[in-house]
């Protein structure tokens, strides 16, 4: 993934005060506009640094997903998926420390 731009404090400060409990999985997008998954995921580790992360994307799992789990990435869910398989990697992730791929 290409390096992004730091992210604002106002986002920052948006995530802080989200009414989701921090302990919530949160699931993202590899590729977004404005601000990609992986600034996404720096923004929600910023607020809690062990914040509980699922990616989804239309591409392959690829290299640049070693880093995301190398921060603590929960897991990856390859698109399209069915409400099952993303039920199973969201209830991986709550489970324990294990990263799931499906």
């Amino acid at each position: 993934m290409k390096s992004e731009p730091p992210v604002p404090p106002a986002t920052i400060a948006t995530i802080m005060v989200s009414p989701i409990a921090l302990d919530t999985p949160r699931m993202m997008d590899a590729v977004m506009p404005v601000m990609g998954g992986e600034a996404l995921y720096e923004a929600l580790r910023q607020v809690n640094p062990k914040v509980k992360a699922l990616v989804m994307s239309g591409y392959r799992a690829t290299h640049d997903l070693v880093v995301f789990r190398e921060r603590g990435l929960r897991g990856f869910v390859q698109k399209p998926f069915s409400f099952l398989t993303l039920g199973r990697a969201v209830r991986q992730a709550l489970k324990d420390d294990e990263q799931v791929c499906v």
